[in-house]
Protein backbone atom coordinates (compact mmCIF):
# COMPACT_ATOMS: atom_id res chain seq x y z
CA UNK A 1 0.00 0.00 0.00
CA UNK A 2 1.43 3.40 -1.00
CA UNK A 3 0.91 6.53 1.10
CA UNK A 4 2.36 10.00 1.39
CA UNK A 5 4.73 10.21 4.35
CA UNK A 6 6.12 13.65 5.13
CA UNK A 7 5.08 14.74 1.64
CA UNK A 8 6.94 11.88 -0.07
CA UNK A 9 5.43 8.73 -1.68
CA UNK A 10 6.33 5.66 0.35
CA UNK A 11 5.31 2.00 0.15
CA UNK A 12 4.46 0.70 3.61
CA UNK A 13 6.05 -2.59 4.72
CA UNK A 14 5.31 -4.69 7.83
CA UNK A 15 8.29 -3.02 9.55
CA UNK A 16 6.89 0.42 8.79
CA UNK A 17 3.31 -0.38 9.74
CA UNK A 18 3.67 1.59 12.99
CA UNK A 19 4.19 4.78 11.00
CA UNK A 20 0.72 6.35 10.73
CA UNK A 21 0.97 10.06 9.88
CA UNK A 22 -2.19 12.12 10.37
CA UNK A 23 -2.82 15.79 10.93
CA UNK A 24 -2.80 15.38 14.73
CA UNK A 25 -1.07 12.14 15.74
CA UNK A 26 1.55 11.06 13.25
CA UNK A 27 3.36 8.11 14.83
CA UNK A 28 2.94 5.30 17.35
CA UNK A 29 6.25 3.86 18.57
CA UNK A 30 7.32 1.98 21.70
CA UNK A 31 3.73 2.12 22.91
CA UNK A 32 3.74 5.93 23.00
CA UNK A 33 1.55 8.12 20.77
CA UNK A 34 3.48 11.07 19.34
CA UNK A 35 0.99 13.85 18.56
CA UNK A 36 1.21 17.16 16.78
CA UNK A 37 2.00 18.19 13.22
CA UNK A 38 4.12 15.75 11.25
CA UNK A 39 7.79 16.83 11.34
CA UNK A 40 8.91 18.67 8.23
CA UNK A 41 11.98 16.62 7.37
CA UNK A 42 14.01 18.07 4.49
CA UNK A 43 14.02 16.12 1.25
CA UNK A 44 17.80 16.38 1.02
CA UNK A 45 20.27 16.89 3.84
CA UNK A 46 23.05 19.38 3.21
CA UNK A 47 26.26 17.76 1.99
CA UNK A 48 28.33 19.60 4.59
CA UNK A 49 26.28 18.15 7.48
CA UNK A 50 28.35 15.33 8.98
CA UNK A 51 25.75 14.30 11.58
CA UNK A 52 22.25 15.25 12.69
CA UNK A 53 20.44 14.78 16.00
CA UNK A 54 17.40 12.53 16.21
CA UNK A 55 15.17 11.20 18.99
CA UNK A 56 14.80 7.41 18.88
CA UNK A 57 11.20 6.18 18.98
CA UNK A 58 12.25 2.56 19.38
CA UNK A 59 15.34 0.50 20.22
CA UNK A 60 17.91 0.41 17.41
CA UNK A 61 20.75 -2.09 17.64
CA UNK A 62 24.21 -0.54 18.08
CA UNK A 63 22.68 2.93 18.27
CA UNK A 64 20.49 3.39 21.35
CA UNK A 65 17.18 2.74 23.06
CA UNK A 66 13.81 4.45 22.85
CA UNK A 67 14.03 8.01 24.18
CA UNK A 68 17.74 8.48 23.40
CA UNK A 69 18.85 11.54 21.47
CA UNK A 70 21.54 10.33 19.07
CA UNK A 71 23.76 11.73 16.35
CA UNK A 72 23.69 9.90 13.01
CA UNK A 73 24.73 10.49 9.43
CA UNK A 74 22.09 12.13 7.23
CA UNK A 75 21.93 9.16 4.84
CA UNK A 76 21.22 6.70 7.66
CA UNK A 77 18.45 8.97 8.94
CA UNK A 78 16.94 9.57 5.51
CA UNK A 79 17.08 5.98 4.25
CA UNK A 80 16.31 3.98 7.38
CA UNK A 81 15.46 5.68 10.67
CA UNK A 82 12.93 8.21 9.43
CA UNK A 83 10.93 6.22 6.84
CA UNK A 84 10.57 3.28 9.25
CA UNK A 85 9.33 5.47 12.08
CA UNK A 86 12.30 4.70 14.32
CA UNK A 87 13.26 8.31 15.00
CA UNK A 88 12.08 11.91 14.83
CA UNK A 89 13.48 15.38 15.36
CA UNK A 90 14.05 15.99 19.09
CA UNK A 91 11.74 18.24 21.08
CA UNK A 92 11.23 18.68 24.79
CA UNK A 93 7.63 17.48 24.51
CA UNK A 94 8.54 14.30 22.61
CA UNK A 95 11.42 13.50 24.96
CA UNK A 96 9.09 13.91 27.95
CA UNK A 97 6.47 11.60 26.43
CA UNK A 98 9.08 8.87 25.96
CA UNK A 99 10.76 9.26 29.36
CA UNK A 100 8.68 6.61 31.15
CA UNK A 101 9.11 4.04 28.39
CA UNK A 102 12.84 4.78 28.25
CA UNK A 103 13.19 4.09 31.99
CA UNK A 104 11.33 0.77 31.59
CA UNK A 105 13.54 -0.33 28.68
CA UNK A 106 16.72 0.68 30.53
CA UNK A 107 15.66 -1.46 33.51
CA UNK A 108 14.86 -4.41 31.25
CA UNK A 109 18.24 -4.12 29.53
CA UNK A 110 20.07 -4.00 32.86
CA UNK A 111 18.50 -7.35 33.79
CA UNK A 112 19.44 -8.84 30.41
CA UNK A 113 22.98 -7.50 30.81
CA UNK A 114 23.43 -9.35 34.10
CA UNK A 115 22.17 -12.56 32.50
CA UNK A 116 24.60 -12.14 29.60
CA UNK A 117 27.49 -11.57 32.03
CA UNK A 118 26.61 -14.79 33.84
CA UNK A 119 26.33 -16.60 30.49
CA UNK A 120 29.80 -15.50 29.36
CA UNK A 121 31.32 -16.56 32.67
CA UNK A 122 29.63 -19.96 32.46
CA UNK A 123 30.43 -20.64 28.82
CA UNK A 124 34.12 -19.72 29.10
CA UNK A 125 36.27 -22.69 27.97
CA UNK A 126 33.17 -24.88 27.53
CA UNK A 127 33.82 -27.88 25.27
CA UNK A 128 31.23 -28.90 22.69
CA UNK A 129 31.28 -32.06 20.57
CA UNK A 130 29.56 -32.49 17.21
CA UNK A 131 29.50 -35.70 15.18
CA UNK A 132 29.92 -35.45 11.42
CA UNK A 133 30.47 -37.77 8.46
CA UNK A 134 33.98 -37.76 7.02
CA UNK A 135 36.14 -39.82 4.67
CA UNK A 136 39.09 -41.96 5.74
CA UNK A 137 41.38 -38.92 5.64
CA UNK A 138 39.16 -37.04 8.09
CA UNK A 139 37.77 -34.59 5.52
CA UNK A 140 34.16 -33.67 6.25
CA UNK A 141 31.48 -34.42 3.68
CA UNK A 142 29.59 -31.31 4.80
CA UNK A 143 30.50 -28.17 6.72
CA UNK A 144 29.47 -27.05 10.21
CA UNK A 145 27.30 -23.94 10.28
CA UNK A 146 26.91 -21.08 12.73
CA UNK A 147 23.32 -22.15 13.39
CA UNK A 148 24.30 -25.74 14.17
CA UNK A 149 26.86 -24.64 16.76
CA UNK A 150 24.44 -22.14 18.33
CA UNK A 151 21.66 -24.74 18.46
CA UNK A 152 24.00 -27.27 20.09
CA UNK A 153 24.89 -24.68 22.74
CA UNK A 154 21.21 -23.97 23.37
CA UNK A 155 20.59 -27.71 23.70
CA UNK A 156 23.45 -27.83 26.23
CA UNK A 157 21.64 -25.30 28.44
CA UNK A 158 22.89 -21.97 27.10
CA UNK A 159 19.42 -20.91 25.97
CA UNK A 160 20.28 -17.20 25.62
CA UNK A 161 22.79 -17.90 22.84
CA UNK A 162 21.65 -16.54 19.48
CA UNK A 163 23.05 -17.60 16.12
CA UNK A 164 24.71 -14.21 15.66
CA UNK A 165 26.68 -14.66 18.90
CA UNK A 166 28.68 -17.52 17.37
CA UNK A 167 31.55 -16.30 15.19
CA UNK A 168 33.05 -18.71 12.68
CA UNK A 169 36.25 -17.68 10.91
CA UNK A 170 37.78 -20.14 8.47
CA UNK A 171 35.56 -22.92 7.21
CA UNK A 172 35.87 -26.14 9.21
CA UNK A 173 36.69 -28.92 6.75
CA UNK A 174 38.24 -31.67 8.86
CA UNK A 175 37.71 -33.78 11.97
CA UNK A 176 39.59 -31.71 14.52
CA UNK A 177 39.24 -29.29 17.43
CA UNK A 178 38.50 -25.59 16.90
CA UNK A 179 38.40 -22.46 19.09
CA UNK A 180 35.07 -20.74 18.45
CA UNK A 181 34.52 -17.14 19.66
CA UNK A 182 31.18 -16.35 21.33
CA UNK A 183 30.50 -12.60 21.23
CA UNK A 184 27.48 -11.01 22.92
CA UNK A 185 28.85 -7.51 22.41
CA UNK A 186 32.26 -5.83 22.29
CA UNK A 187 32.64 -6.12 26.07
CA UNK A 188 31.10 -9.57 26.60
CA UNK A 189 32.91 -12.29 24.71
CA UNK A 190 34.51 -15.66 25.30
CA UNK A 191 35.59 -18.81 23.48
CA UNK A 192 34.47 -22.42 23.44
CA UNK A 193 36.36 -25.47 22.21
CA UNK A 194 34.54 -27.34 19.47
CA UNK A 195 35.39 -30.97 18.79
CA UNK A 196 34.25 -32.32 15.43
CA UNK A 197 34.42 -36.11 15.59
CA UNK A 198 33.41 -38.93 13.27
CA UNK A 199 29.85 -40.20 13.44
CA UNK A 200 31.03 -43.79 12.86
CA UNK A 201 30.98 -46.28 15.77
CA UNK A 202 34.31 -46.77 17.55
CA UNK A 203 34.67 -50.44 16.47
CA UNK A 204 34.19 -49.45 12.82
CA UNK A 205 36.86 -46.77 13.12
CA UNK A 206 39.26 -49.28 14.70
CA UNK A 207 38.62 -51.75 11.89
CA UNK A 208 39.41 -49.08 9.30
CA UNK A 209 42.65 -48.20 11.09
CA UNK A 210 43.74 -51.87 11.16
CA UNK A 211 42.83 -52.26 7.49
CA UNK A 212 44.86 -49.17 6.64
CA UNK A 213 47.90 -50.50 8.51
CA UNK A 214 47.67 -53.85 6.68
CA UNK A 215 47.52 -52.10 3.30
CA UNK A 216 50.55 -49.96 4.18
CA UNK A 217 52.54 -53.04 5.26
CA UNK A 218 51.61 -54.85 2.04
CA UNK A 219 52.70 -51.92 -0.11
CA UNK A 220 56.03 -51.75 1.74
CA UNK A 221 56.66 -55.51 1.27
CA UNK A 222 56.13 -55.50 -2.51
CA UNK A 223 59.48 -53.84 -3.43
CA UNK A 224 61.37 -56.29 -1.17
CA UNK A 225 59.77 -59.29 -2.89
CA UNK A 226 60.64 -57.85 -6.29
CA UNK A 227 64.34 -57.58 -5.32
CA UNK A 228 64.46 -61.23 -4.18
CA UNK A 229 63.01 -62.42 -7.52
CA UNK A 230 65.77 -60.59 -9.36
Amino acid sequence: MSQLIHGQPYSLTPQASSLKPTTQCWCIAAGVLICGPAPNFPKKWKDNMKTIELLLLDNVASLGIVGDVVKVKPGYARNFLLPFGLATTPSEAAIKRLATRRAEVAAEMAVIRKKHEALIEKINEFELTLERSANEQGVLYGGVTQHEIAQALRDAGFDMIEDRHVRIGDQMKRLDSYQIPVVIDKELKSEIKLWIVSDKPADELEAEEVEGEVVEEGEAAEPVAAEIDE
